[in-house]
């Protein structure tokens, strides 16, 4: 498991001078984070732009320091002096076509970042992680002449070449088309399955986050104000579920509405004979059997689960 354990994290935002001495303003970034993430798990990092995310995965994957709490690497507390042994067990994928070389072939480019790690048997690394990303056929080809999704599955390759136990994903689907975007999260989900790697996300596309992640932690502000599956989170903020139910004529909207207020039920009339029901929780069972107890006609029911976007703008609303 790599862990975080109390991390805090500050820097210097302005300085202000009085008459004898240079005063520093500090901005905390983080405070005492939290987190987890295990093998053979995908872990989402949530939260609005300025929240930590970057700041977080930096110093997880020892680019940044921090002011104090600690970072652990299965049993092993990560330290400076131990960093260069700590970096042979993860690595780190952004989004966007950075940090490959744009002349040099995808085969180039793995063999010249696979050499950073004195990797054994390279060649062969190389030709197993092709094949993980689908690039085998394309090895040879210029990096320039790759697609927007070739290129990030050949970071996705890039991130594999010292075959790390943890894989830190910074936006990696950012700018790909809803295609490829898909193609990426299966990758994703693939590398915790089938290859038991650790992996943390964070992603501003919240349906990614939903699709591929077993535990998600919501950070605001350098401190994490929720953490657990999609479904604890959505409970914790207690967000509705809407239904949206049509029926056949006015006078069977009429009953309809009748039962609600028994219930107390929170709904909304759109027309004459659609309503808009809000539950806090999943009682779609219980509008069938009211339905039916009363004979009702359904033309259209329509159930809409809350989503994580609606926690982000809660937060984003606070």
């Amino acid at each position: 498991m790599y862990k975080a354990e109390n991390l805090s994290k500050s820097y210097i935002s302005k300085r202000k001078f009085s008459q004898l001495l240079k005063k520093r303003d500090k901005k905390k970034v983080l405070n005492n984070v939290n987190l987890n993430i295990e093998k053979g798990k995908v872990i989402g990092l949530l939260g609005l732009n300025g929240a930590g995310k970057t700041s977080l995965i930096k110093i997880l994957t020892t680019i940044s320091s921090y002011d104090s709490g600690k970072i652990y690497c299965d049993d092993m507390v990560v330290t400076p002096k131990n960093k260069i042994e700590v970096r042979k067990k993860i690595n780190l994928i952004t989004g966007g076509e950075r940090n490959l070389y744009w002349r040099l072939s995808g085969y180039e480019n793995l063999r010249y970042f696979g050499t950073l790690y004195n990797i054994k048997a390279l060649d062969e690394r190389i030709d197993e992680v092709l094949s993980i990303v689908g690039l085998t056929d394309s090895k040879n080809i210029p990096v320039e002449k790759y697609s927007k999704g070739m290129k990030q599955r050949l970071q996705i390759a890039k991130g594999l070449i010292n075959n790390p136990e943890y894989l830190f994903l910074d936006e990696p689907t950012l700018g790909l088309d809803v295609h490829i975007s898909k193609e990426i999260r299966t990758y994703i989900r693939k590398l915790s399955e089938d290859y038991n790697k650790g992996v943390l996300i964070t992603s501003h596309i919240l349906e990614e986050i939903e699709e591929i992640c077993d535990y998600v932690y919501v950070l605001n502000r350098g401190e994490i104000i929720s953490e657990g599956s999609i479904a604890d989170i959505l409970m914790e903020f207690k967000k509705e579920h809407s239904f949206k139910i049509t029926l056949h004529s006015k006078r069977e909207m009429e009953i309809l509405k009748e039962i609600m207020d028994q219930e107390s039920y929170s709904y909304d009339i759109c027309s004459e004979n659609t309503i808009n029901i809000l539950t806090l929780e999943n009682n779609e069972l219980e509008l069938h059997r009211i339905i039916r107890e009363n004979n009702l006609n359904i033309m259209y029911f329509i159930h809409k689960p809350p989503k994580l976007e609606d926690i982000i703008m809660e937060i984003e609303r606070r």
